[in-house]
């Protein structure tokens, strides 16, 4: 006797979108409290060509707390080290899928993803830096001179993560400034603008081609 038998559905090496939640210890067995934050990661780019890993956290008061803040870098070189990342961010109330940089600048999906490793695509309290734009700024040594980072790690991809102040809440415009002097050779070109869909898009509002 013969049969036919179908082949199982083929099965993606990696799933397209995935996100697991975390919470503060429960007071009592079988009690949840609100999520303390989540960390999610989908494929992105046709074909899913990139890979973007997201982490939201409820910092609440602990944003002024040296001890919580390190912690956030920490889980970051952790999760990318080797990985050889073309960028990340760590951003304070900032939940949206792109920096506020290209949302300033209405750089397309397709752009940024095809030029991330060309142009950096944002700079944040804590900016992820691919090894080909770290050694166009001169490398971990350099930053570290420079004066606007609290703290420059490298990772064993190449790439550099970039601390501009010891904590969130002190990362205020002065130092967002300082950050985007010492980033602008390697940031896209172009004024940026308001976004009505983005109100108070931290950035600042100059060429960084023009610095």
């Amino acid at each position: 006797m013969m049969s036919n038998v179908r082949d199982p559905p083929t099965r993606c090496a990696h799933p397209f979108y995935a996100c697991a939640g975390f919470h503060e210890p429960s007071a009592g067995e079988g009690e949840w409290v609100d999520d303390h934050g989540r960390v999610g990661s989908r494929h992105k780019g046709r074909g899913g060509t990139h890979t973007e890993l997201s982490v939201f956290g409820l910092g609440g008061d602990r944003i002024a707390d040296p001890v919580f803040c390190a912690a956030l870098p920490d889980f970051l070189a952790a999760a990318l080290d080797g990985a050889g990342p073309a960028f990340a961010r760590v951003d304070l109330r900032n939940f949206h899928d792109t920096p506020d940089l290209e949302a300033a600048l209405r750089r397309t999906h397709r752009k940024y993803l095809g030029e991330s490793r060309t142009h950096l695509r944002g700079y944040s309290w804590v900016t992820g830096v691919p090894a080909e734009l770290a050694a166009r700024l001169g490398g971990a040594s350099h930053l570290s001179a420079d004066g606007a980072f609290h703290a420059v790690r490298e990772l064993r991809g190449g790439g550099l993560l970039l601390q501009a102040t010891e904590t969130l809440a002190g990362y205020d415009d002065r130092a967002m400034r300082e950050v985007f002097r010492a980033l602008a050779p390697v940031l896209p070109p172009g004024i940026p603008g308001d976004d009505p869909a983005r109100p108070g898009l931290r950035v600042v509002p100059e060429d960084a081609s023009g610095v």
